[in-house]
């Protein structure tokens, strides 16, 4: 799954819970593919399933997120060398969130 929108830019990076939200869309088009869906409460039964989850289930979408972080940096280096914006900005933007989430785990 490539995730680059239509204007060449880079996609979003996925997180552990888009992940998972993404595997619990794909289970749900397998069970029921003819049952309308109501975002907002599958996106809240898909929350409290999340809490639910064990830790070693978690590691898993944890690795996945992790491996998509660097097809992330990947295309966001290639996407400003391609535009010419200097790669140092976006590194710094990288570091920034990087350190922005290693300190919402130390929280947790």
């Amino acid at each position: 799954m490539e995730l680059v929108d239509d204007t060449g830019g880079c996609y979003f990076r996925m997180s552990m819970k888009n992940l998972f939200d993404e595997t619990c869309r794909e289970e749900h088009k397998k069970k029921d593919l003819e049952v309308p869906v109501n975002f907002a409460e599958f996106s809240k039964k898909c929350s409290e399933r999340w809490k639910t989850v064990s830790e070693k289930e978690k590691s898993k979408f944890d690795k996945m997120a992790k491996a998509d972080k660097v097809r992330y940096d990947r295309e966001m280096k290639d996407y400003g060398l391609a535009k010419g914006v200097a790669w140092k900005k976006v590194e710094e933007e990288v570091e920034e969130e990087e350190e922005e989430e290693e300190e919402k785990e130390e929280e947790e």
